[in-house]
């Protein structure tokens, strides 16, 4: 099921642990994907790393059952209790859902009203967030050479591969360079990569200048520079 355009934002003010809502993420108005975690997935991942996206980041919010899920998302109640009685069903027997999944690490028998991770009277504690795409990283952008230095395309679009083909005192760093990690980013790497190549293109800035006032006769004092 899908929340309806414009998700209610109601919360159960009686749980103390959740966020604020003042702290809560934006809820955007179109209808979005939901990723809800009954308390026994909490418990896989991990009450400690979880605590960080939720407390932390704000990104959950936490209710009791089918009815505070949905009041939560604006949907009705009737329809939640139906979804997750449908998926405690098939998680129980072992089986594949409408959607093709077949590995179920939890189920929701105690939210829809059954025994489960409750305690079997549709008491149990949900966790929902919503998901939207984000543009996470951008693997594109200016080519440089190992200097940091903007290179010029050549005729064909391509970058020159000489060494002077660059563009005169300009440089790039970071997301806005392309062709440092190759085919894939390595997790972890963005912002490696804007400290040293943030480095290497002052460093070549500061040789370029000097060069220039060499060759011009000139020398540009230090606090100049």
């Amino acid at each position: 099921y899908a929340a309806n355009d414009s998700p209610a934002d109601a919360a159960d003010a009686s749980l103390e642990a959740d966020p604020p809502a003042s702290l809560r993420a934006v809820k955007p108005a179109a209808a979005t994907a939901l990723l809800v975690l009954p308390q026994s997935g909490v418990d896989a991942f991990g009450a400690p790393a979880f605590g960080f996206y939720w407390r932390a980041k704000a990104f959950f919010t936490q209710v009791r059952g089918a009815d505070g899920l949905a009041a939560e998302i604006g949907a009705d109640a009737d329809v939640v209790r139906a979804t997750l009685e449908e998926y405690a069903a098939v998680a129980s027997s072992g089986g594949v859902d409408r959607f093709g999944k077949s590995a179920f690490t939890a189920t929701f028998a105690g939210a829809a009203g059954g025994a489960g991770d409750g305690d079997g009277d549709g008491d149990d504690t949900l966790y929902v967030a919503r998901v939207t795409p984000a543009l996470h990283y951008s693997m594109g952008g200016a080519a440089i050479d190992t200097g940091g230095r903007v290179k010029r395309a050549g005729r064909d679009g391509r970058a020159g591969e000489r060494e002077d083909a660059v563009v005169g005192s300009l440089y790039a760093a970071g997301e806005v360079s392309g062709g440092v990690h190759g085919a894939n980013r390595l997790g972890g790497n963005s912002l490696l990569e804007c400290v040293v190549f943030g480095r290497i293109a002052a460093q070549t800035a500061l040789k370029d200048i000097r060069d220039r006032d060499a060759d011009v006769g000139g020398g540009a004092a230090e606090g100049e520079l």
